[in-house]
């Protein structure tokens, strides 16, 4: 009887797949709400009085809360795990002193592509003319005393390679505008824009510094903490009052009130008749992410960045969330 030998059938690959490179797996990702606020502007002091600075750009993902400027919630980051990020907190713009030095804006924060900008710097005053709020997050209100109406900062989105946009809705509100000596031998100034509304106008009647901006609550750290007001306007008659959030007063010859730290706010305005008072600085931003509590802690966490509670293990475990709170620095995180 004829025998054959057992033949053993290999495998070939399917001809349709000839050629072609192997696929990467791709990364899975976690979903991560987030809290980005800038550092606050700083207010003017002048002799003829300053503007208070602006609320830092305020940009919130957490579900049913409110943006900056007027906005919705955005939409949560999809991470990479395995991918690092980068998280920025912004530092508070110092005061300005003096005619014609503008205080300094607050500076931006970050979470991966998540940019929130810094609050304008109020406004101070020179001898033939006002100096507008500056520009930012939100902005500062406009100093000085010898035009009819200086306006405040207006609010900013971005920045693009040289060129800031403006008048975008997600992040604050504009600063509001001085009054100058018309009808007025108060020199009142304008408010710094705040995260929920626009930086009071001056009035000429009772020389009344415009009010800070309000600020907005948020409970993504786990308890309601309201952030992100403007600071109040010099003037030589009533000074502006800081807006909620941390947004400090402005003052009539006495020293600037330096906003409190990881608010986001603007610092009041001076009226300084002596050229020797500054305004208060501004308060420094603050980072907080969240995500489902069944997903892994941050692997790794760069030293120059301060997290509440230190090391890579949650600031808090809650509510069905793991949450981290930046409140310094800068560096890379990751999964």
């Amino acid at each position: 009887m004829t025998r054959y030998a057992q033949r053993t059938l290999i495998q070939q690959p399917s001809i349709a797949n000839w050629g072609k490179a192997a696929t990467t797996p791709t990364a899975p990702t976690i979903s991560v709400e987030y809290l980005v606020l800038a550092g606050g502007g700083g207010g003017a002091g002048s002799n003829l009085g300053g503007g208070g600075g602006g609320a830092g750009g305020y940009r919130n993902s957490a579900s049913g809360e409110t943006s900056g400027g007027g906005s919705s919630a955005e939409s949560a980051l999809a991470v990479s795990i395995g991918t690092a990020f980068t998280v920025v907190v912004g530092a508070g713009g110092a005061a300005g002193v003096k005619n014609g030095v503008y205080s300094s804006n607050g500076g931006y924060s970050q979470f991966s592509t998540i940019i929130s900008v810094g609050g304008g710097g109020g406004g101070p005053s020179i001898t033939s003319n006002d100096l507008h709020g500056g520009d930012g997050g939100s902005g500062g209100g406009g100093g000085g005393a010898y035009s009819t109406t200086q306006n405040g900062g207006s609010r900013m989105f971005s920045y693009t390679t040289t060129t800031p946009t403006y008048n975008a809705n997600n992040q604050g509100f504009r600063g509001g505008a001085n009054q100058g000596n018309v009808n007025s031998a108060s020199y009142p100034n304008g408010g710094g824009g705040g995260a929920g509304a626009v930086g009071g106008n001056a009035t000429t009647s009772g020389g009344v510094g415009g009010n800070g901006g309000a600020g907005l609550s948020s409970s993504i750290s786990g308890s309601a903490v309201t952030r992100g007001g403007g600071g109040g306007g010099g003037s030589y008659g009533t000074a502006g009052s800081g807006g909620t959030g941390g947004g400090t007063n402005g003052r009539n010859k006495l020293a600037g009130i330096n906003a409190a730290a990881n608010l986001g706010a603007g610092g009041g305005g001076v009226f300084d008749n002596q050229y020797l008072l500054s305004g208060g600085n501004g308060g420094s931003g603050l980072v907080v992410l969240r995500y489902a509590d069944s997903n892994p802690d941050f692997t790794s966490i760069d030293g120059g960045l301060t997290k509440t509670g230190g090391g890579t293990t949650p600031t808090s475990t809650a509510g069905g969330y793991k949450v981290y709170v930046f409140t310094a620095g800068s560096g890379s995180v990751s999964f």
